[in-house]
């Protein structure tokens, strides 16, 4: 066989491993990512209330991990009671309101929203201040070994439990002429996002059982390994021709 069509011939080999070696990567996996978000009006005073979300689809893949963030916010009122006969001078009012966040996948995570008001006069008897705005974002751990309970919700759905607790109001003023009270109205967004795994294409309907990034790694390498094995035969042949 003449030098020519021994190079033809490796050409061809090397042509077909970099077809092979394109067509394992494509297949391979890929990080996607997919994100559900509800929101509501949570009320005044002590509340409870259920957020529901879709759960994770396992025909997307396979779950790697799951983000929560959590947007609270408040529109408040201080009131502040004058029991004294002459107007009073005070600081630093504020509401403190304590929110739980729970779910039946073992979610748990604690926050609060802070309204202030940092200096006012009170005058004898009742002074409401109005519009006091405030907000907190919050994005908890979620433990990797709870990703199981995630990618299969009970109804195909994910409840989240949102209560507030009690209130406290306070300020400082000289004397003890003035008491500090109030009112607050919530409202609560979560989001989750699901950041999964998949060779194939979302809601394609491909089983749960799709490609991750350890057997691809083993199919590309035995596929180099079998190219370089072609390659050596081809220059021995070479050599002894």
């Amino acid at each position: 066989m003449s030098l020519s069509i021994h190079h033809s011939i490796l050409k061809h080999v090397l042509y077909c491993t970099a077809s092979l070696l394109l067509i394992a990567g494509e297949a391979s996996a890929k990080t996607q990512t997919e994100s559900f978000t509800t929101a509501a009006q949570l009320g005044c005073s002590q509340y409870a209330n259920n957020f529901i979300l879709p759960s994770f689809d396992p025909t997307l893949g396979t779950l790697e991990s799951v983000d929560v963030t959590l947007k609270f916010s408040s529109c408040s009122s201080i009131n502040v009671f004058n029991a004294g006969c002459s107007p009073v001078s005070f600081t630093n009012a504020s509401i403190l309101m304590p929110i739980a966040v729970t779910g039946s996948n073992g979610f748990d995570f604690n926050t609060s929203l802070t309204a202030s008001l940092p200096s006012g006069i009170a005058n004898p008897g009742m002074n409401n201040f109005w519009n006091m705005e405030s907000s907190t974002t919050g994005k908890p751990q979620i433990d990797p070994s709870t990703l199981d309970l995630w990618e299969s919700q009970p109804g195909g759905q994910i409840s989240f439990d949102v209560s507030k607790g009690n209130n406290t109001y306070q300020g400082t003023a000289p004397g003890n002429d003035l008491l500090f009270g109030g009112k607050s109205h919530e409202s609560g967004k979560i989001t989750v996002e699901y950041t999964y795994l998949s060779s194939g294409c979302p809601g394609s309907g491909n089983s749960g059982n799709l490609a991750t990034p350890e057997p691809s790694g083993k199919y590309l390498s035995a596929i180099v390994a079998a190219a370089m094995m072609l390659i050596v035969i081809g220059r021995r042949k070479l050599l002894s021709a």
